[in-house]
């Protein structure tokens, strides 16, 4: 049974900024999940109007601010391009919505912060990262195996995997500017290093990583015969050690490697987590978890009973029951143990620009606090 199953009788009322993945999973899947989206933000209003009509959405704005201050919102779902997460986060929390603000959480660590600031000026305010993945049913039973209940003992390496046939465009765009957010690390990469940690408790400190791209130019849509600079990655190899959140002290490190990858021929998007008693694997293409011991037995399968055609989507509808359940977040308990802080968000910035910093020597994470 889901952890995720009973809906609130008090539909949360949701306003979406983006109309890219807002639009295609956000909308559908909050509605299945029983909250309501009452506002769409593009920053052409005929197009908002459009969208609104077309999905029976009572508000369009081209305003974020005007979307923030309407009476009928409640949640503000920001799924706008990194580089604007840090303005639409402080519009929609001074204007008192809760937020959940798409990942990475910012372009920079120091916008961050900025964020995080605001947000504890009103502690009964939801404030998160949408790291949706959390949600699914496998990724809490491979939480509850590993860390609970301890059940491949001590934690030795974990291992994570995501590549997928995926291309950011074949012009010009902010997927291509590091400075704003784009690459690799910010669409795929953040995934892997966020759930990476929360299904094994632990928190990367250290790392040594190498980064390359495919393409150093690309043409500018809308004049052909100039060319934009690549400046993000498409690829990154990374080995780091990572030391469990709960001990104070630091005998072993667990080792970690991390591979992620977006021009590739297959999907492949997993974590291994190998430990003194066994291992265990997060298949996120089959949205299942597998624990094997030591002699290779299989000792427990998690399977999601997903109503949806990816992991992310899936996940996206978990979060909207999630959010169903807490009964208009009047009982946050179980949500705020699942759901990515803003404190963790920046957490995942510090190890992208580690990453991004490495070039192949080994890097402090906590000493990272510049920009991304």
């Amino acid at each position: 049974q889901s952890t995720w199953g009973q809906h609130s009788r008090i539909a949360m009322r949701v306003g979406i900024v983006g109309t890219g993945w807002g639009v295609r999973v956000q909308i559908p899947m909050f509605r299945q999940a029983g909250l309501e989206v009452t506002a769409i933000y593009s920053r052409d209003l005929k197009k908002a109007q459009e969208i609104a009509k077309n999905l029976s959405i009572p508000h369009a704005f081209d305003s974020v601010q005007s979307l923030c201050e309407c009476s009928d919102v409640d949640i503000v779902s920001i799924v706008s391009p990194t580089h604007l997460h840090a303005a639409h986060t402080l519009l929609a929390l001074s204007a008192h919505k809760h937020v959940i603000c798409d990942k990475p959480m910012a372009s920079s660590i120091a916008e961050a912060h900025q964020m995080l600031s605001l947000s504890r000026q009103f502690p009964s305010q939801l404030a998160i990262i949408d790291h949706e993945l959390r949600f699914l049913d496998c990724s809490q039973a491979m939480r509850k195996f590993v860390v609970k209940d301890k059940g491949i003992g001590q934690i030795l390496a974990i291992s994570a995997n995501f590549t997928a046939p995926i291309r950011f465009g074949r012009n010009f765009s902010w997927w291509h500017e590091q400075e704003k957010g784009g690459g690799m690390l910010g669409a795929v990469g953040v995934h892997a290093i966020d759930l990476s940690e929360y299904v094994t408790n632990t928190r990367f400190n250290r790392l040594c990583a190498l980064r390359s791209r495919m393409q150093s130019e690309l043409p500018v849509k809308q004049n052909p015969t100039l060319k934009g600079v690549n400046t993000a990655e498409d690829f990154a190899f990374v080995i780091g050690e990572a030391v469990e959140k709960d001990r104070t002290t630091v005998s072993n490190p667990i080792h970690v490697s991390l591979n992620v990858s977006l021009m590739t021929s297959t999907r492949n998007r997993c974590i291994t987590v190998t430990g003194t008693g066994g291992w265990a694997t997060l298949d996120l293409d089959k949205i299942a978890f597998s624990a094997f011991d030591v002699s290779g037995k299989s000792v427990l399968e998690v399977q999601d009973q997903s109503k949806a055609p990816d992991a992310f989507i899936e996940g996206t509808r978990r979060l909207g029951l999630a959010l169903a359940q807490s009964n208009a977040l009047s009982n946050r308990g179980m949500f705020d143990d699942v759901a990515c802080s803003f404190e963790q968000g920046i957490h995942v910035l510090q190890v992208v620009e580690a990453i991004r910093s490495s070039n192949g020597h080994w890097v402090d994470i906590g000493k990272c606090r510049a920009s991304l």
